[in-house]
This record gives C-alpha cells, sequence and structure tokens, in this order.
C-alpha cells in the first residue's frame, strides 16, 4: 500500500472532497479499514435527479428514519454519523458523472454539501473524505502527500 495515502488519510486537516483513479481509492480503502474508520462504496450512477442521489445516499449509508430525502436533511445526517461514530470516515461516489451531466445543479448542491460537512468534522479533528472516482475539472484530484 502506498505509504503517502496512509498518512494523508490520517491527517484530518487535509479531508475534503477529491476525485480518485481505481488504484488510489482501492488503496484509500485498505488505509481507512487500517485506521477503523468507516468506509462506504456507493454508486449513484443510477441518479437522474436530486431525488435519486438523496435516496441512494440515505440507502448507502443507512440514515435513520427521520431522514427526509432533502439537502437539509442530508446535510443533517453526514454531519452526525452517531449510529456509525468512527474515527473517521471514507466514502467513494462511483458514477457521479451521470448527475452531474442530468442535473448541474444537483450535482453542485451535493459538492456543497460534502465540502461544507468535511469541514464541520475538521472542527472537531475527525477526518471526512469523499472519493468521485471520475475525473472533474471543479474538484480537485487527491494529494499525493501527506
Amino acid at each position: 500500500m502506498s505509504q503517502p495515502i496512509v498518512e494523508l488519510l490520517g491527517n484530518f486537516t487535509r479531508a475534503g472532497v477529491f476525485t480518485v483513479d481505481a488504484e488510489q481509492a482501492e488503496q484509500a480503502f485498505q488505509a481507512a479499514a487500517e485506521a477503523a474508520y468507516v468506509t462506504c462504496h456507493i454508486d449513484i450512477s443510477s441518479a437522474r435527479d436530486a431525488a435519486d442521489v438523496l435516496k441512494l445516499l440515505g440507502q448507502a449509508l443507512r440514515f435513520p428514519a427521520w431522514y427526509g430525502e432533502n439537502w437539509d436533511a442530508l446535510a443533517d445526517c453526514l454531519s452526525d454519523l452517531s449510529w456509525c461514530n468512527a474515527a473517521g470516515y471514507v466514502l467513494l461516489l462511483r458514477g457521479s458523472e451521470t448527475i452531474r451531466a442530468n442535473d448541474p445543479r444537483a450535482f453542485e448542491t451535493l459538492l456543497d454539501i460534502l465540502r461544507d460537512v468535511s469541514a464541520i468534522w475538521r472542527e472537531g479533528d475527525v477526518a471526512f473524505w469523499v472519493l468521485l472516482d471520475a475525473p472533474l475539472d471543479d474538484v480537485p484530484p487527491l494529494p499525493t502527500h501527506a
């Protein structure tokens, strides 16, 4: 496994939303498992609009029954995660290019929420990494060093 990725994931101050290739995603999940982080692969390739994305995320992350499948509820649930406490979190979103093409506004809202949530977790000294498996101009690649 790549030592820089292990070190990077352990550095909560660097956590955020990034793009990765398949090898980086695999290494990140291995490192996250070793660090006792909660990990989740989330396939959103079938999402055509905001409602689809919100439903898929809620199901994959096993949100509580009170999750209302709206943007505010998504932000609330991702900022809490008390039902799956961990030292850190790594989410891999697969197929994000579909929602980006079909509903760019929903995609931008999703990115904004994910970035905000990562910042909230950083304030509590917890790593919250979101990795996207597609190259995107508006999302930086995962850094290669801690």
